[in-house]
């Protein structure tokens, strides 16, 4: 199965401040924000709530919502269909 390339920030910025780098070798990233999924499947947030919500688990942390990774791989892998139709 195809591995999705990015998805966790490299840093983080609030209140103007941006905290320190990570580095991807580091820490894994298991789990993006919805935005983050949606620039990972590059789709609008529209198309996000009408054709993949519905079919992936999320983890609710306080008021974010976090798409696990192996999700968003999960669902691109049982909604692709061979290349030549």
């Amino acid at each position: 199965m195809r591995q999705i390339d990015g998805g966790c920030p490299s840093s983080r910025v609030r209140s103007g401040r941006v905290t320190a780098r990570r580095q991807p070798t580091e820490t894994p990233c298991l789990a993006m924000t919805v935005q983050q999924a949606c620039d990972a499947l590059s789709i609008s947030y529209e198309m996000w709530r009408r054709e993949v919500e519905p079919d992936v688990k999320i983890v609710r942390i306080g008021s974010r919502k976090l798409v696990p990774r192996a999700e968003v791989e999960r669902w691109l892998e049982r909604h692709a269909e061979p290349a030549s139709r």
